[in-house]
């Protein structure tokens, strides 16, 4: 294509990319065609708008390929199809119009439109070959879900998965509403998960039923995926014979289905699942003045032996169900974040819910925390709603109680509690939960207070490690600071007037801003402003929890010379002496103290 071709109109690009495209087929082989209007309508959910047909040499023998290309080519991916009988569960890759799926995600240059085509047709004539001779059945396990979501065209709704799939067969606990259907290992994990997510009104009862998840060792392949209940019992059987009877004591008539939950492992090791329902035959009509007969109890007016109401069960209605893994290893990471299984059981107190703490207390739930406890006495109100995570449906009420349950909504395995106090009281009324915790998040920005939490770290025995957080003026500048050992205290780096020895900013007069109300006065700056230092705050608070600080450090972030000017400020004598550049917008790293520490006496190294 010459040079220039991206810069035409997005229709002359493609009718002479098209060209292109049509000329050397019909250079590669003489046989090579325009396919017909009727031919292109095979392939109608693809949208295409052109295509050919063209003979290939593959090493089983001579076959046929249409390529198919949309509007949007050359900037949209060219599609090739197998041309003969269907080959949808035969070989993999292959769809239900027997269009490849090859070249998903992969960049193409636009103004090499035959380059596009050449990269497609050989991709295709690999899979071909490799699907005739055998030798990629293993996709079949490897990429299991997706067909069986795509092959037994799924009709119940999908199963959230709370556990790892593995293990043994067991029966586990499964709840669901109108829409939705959760599976876990126990009730009290269930329930909990159902009620932080609202997924339950808060007011309703829980109840839960009994299912089956079966571990085979190894997923079925297209041609072993059950058609009916019968089959399932069949394949049981052969996989996993242990379950047949387990099944059978779950087949209960008062019940309206069962579920089977089928768990795995790919090639490679990954755990994969997939569900089915057995639901229970519907009662049948005997005509007009009689009651319908109930085809489970038919024969039986006593007890319903087991393996009569599984093969009962079996002859209803048959539906499979995707599986979506929603437990905490798949959320934070999918499996392959070795730092997230170490958060998990981290517990960390914030104190302080406002614009600082509630964003870095987001940011460590969806790093994997798993407790996260919020302690603040203030309301939300509308004159901060724009800079700070929760939503209006929050204001006027405790900001700690709602951060809480916002991100236990977000994520519901999330374990944690919103405190209405002050950091005074919680201290005297929670001690257990404050000395236990992992880790200690102040984000309170009131010196008195954070002065009281130094010294009470100070007369811990076993002191517990402490993030300070906190805005200079405009949030210009902010500062992290972790207290981690016993060579530095939080004053170590404070005047007793509650001044840092270490501003960046100076501004030419108070920036405070007063509102109507008794005291009532805010600090001027928005959201923006405010992400950056609650990243600091919790990009630190995680480094402490992974044990990666070992000393006493101060984390400082300088927004850029423009917003600091903006705002009317410029930085201060004694950071410009101290290193800091002029232009802004850099994280940097210091020790912690300087001199002697007025509070705790010992002397910054």
């Amino acid at each position: 294509m010459p040079d220039g071709g991206a810069g035409r109109r997005p229709e002359a690009l493609h009718d002479l990319a098209s060209a292109e495209v049509e000329a050397w087929l019909q250079k590669m082989s003489e046989k090579a065609r325009r396919l017909e209007a009727a031919e292109l309508s095979r392939y109608v959910l693809r949208a295409p708008v052109a295509g050919w047909r063209l003979p290939v040499r593959a090493g089983a023998g001579d076959i046929e390929l249409d390529v198919l290309v949309s509007k949007d080519f050359p900037w949209s991916v060219p599609r090739v199809a197998f041309v003969g009988e269907p080959k949808v569960g035969k070989w993999p890759h292959a769809e239900h119009d027997n269009v490849l799926c090859i070249a998903d995600g992969v960049a193409f240059n636009p103004l090499d439109a035959c380059g596009a085509v050449a990269t497609v047709l050989n991709d295709a004539v690999r899979l071909v070959d490799a699907s005739i001779a055998g030798a990629n059945r293993d996709d079949f396990l490897a990429e299991f879900e997706s067909y069986w979501t795509h092959l037994t065209k799924t009709r119940a709704p999908p199963v959230f998965l709370l556990m790892r799939p593995g293990g043994t067969t067991r029966v586990v606990r499964l709840w669901r509403d109108a829409v939705h259907t959760v599976a876990a290992d126990d009730d009290q994990a269930l329930e909990c998960w159902v009620r932080n997510g609202e997924f339950l009104d808060a007011r309703a009862g829980f109840k839960s039923t009994a299912a089956l998840a079966v571990a085979v060792a190894s997923p079925p392949v297209p041609e072993d995926y059950p058609k009916n209940g019968a089959e399932i019992v069949a394949y049981l059987r052969r996989e996993a014979p242990e379950a047949v009877a387990m099944l059978a004591e779950l087949a209960d008539p008062a019940l309206s289905a069962i579920d089977v939950i089928l768990m795995s492992k790919t090639p490679d090791g990954g755990p994969v699942a997939a569900a089915m329902v057995l639901l229970r035959p519907k009662p049948q009509s005997r005509g007009p003045g009689r009651a319908p007969a109930d085809p489970m109890t038919r024969g039986f007016r006593q007890v319903l032996p087991a393996d009569v109401a599984l093969s009962r069960f079996t002859g209803g209605v048959f539906r499979t169900a995707e599986v979506e893994r929603a437990d905490r290893d798949w959320i934070h990471g999918r499996d392959v974040d070795p730092d997230a299984r170490l958060l998990a059981s981290a517990s960390v107190v914030i104190l302080g819910g406002g614009s600082l703490g509630a964003p870095a207390a987001e940011s460590l739930a969806h790093a994997g925390v798993g407790e996260i406890n919020v302690v603040d006495p203030k309301d939300l109100r509308f004159g901060t709603l724009g800079r700070h995570t929760l939503s209006a449906r929050a204001v006027r009420a405790n900001k700690a109680v709602e951060l809480v349950a916002d991100m236990k909504r977000t994520l519901p395995h999330l374990k944690g509690k919103g405190y209405p106090i002050k950091f005074q009281k919680f201290r005297d009324d929670h001690h257990d939960v404050l000395s236990s915790a992992n880790l200690i998040i102040s984000a309170m920005g009131d010196w008195q207070a954070e002065g009281l939490l130094n010294a009470w770290r100070l007369a811990q025995v076993t002191k517990p490690p402490i993030v300070f957080g906190w805005a200079e003026e405009h949030a210009c500048a902010g500062h992290a600071v972790a207290i981690v050992d016993s060579k530095a205290c939080f004053a170590c780096g404070m005047k007793p007037n509650g001044e840092q020895n270490l501003r960046l900013t100076r501004w030419p007069g108070p920036t405070l801003v007063n509102e109507p109300g008794c005291g009532a006065h805010f600090q001027p700056y928005g959201q923006i402003e405010i992400s950056r230092i609650a990243l600091t705050v919790a990009d630190l608070a995680i480094a402490v929890l992974l044990g990666k600080v070992i000393e006493s450090t101060h984390r400082i972030w300088a927004a850029s010379e423009e917003t600091l000017k903006n705002a009317g400020g410029q930085w201060s004598p004694e950071w410009l002496a101290a290193g800091g550049r002029q232009e802004g917008g850099y994280l940097s790293s210091r020790a912690w103290g300087i001199g002697v520490c007025w509070q705790c006496g010992r002397r910054a190294a």
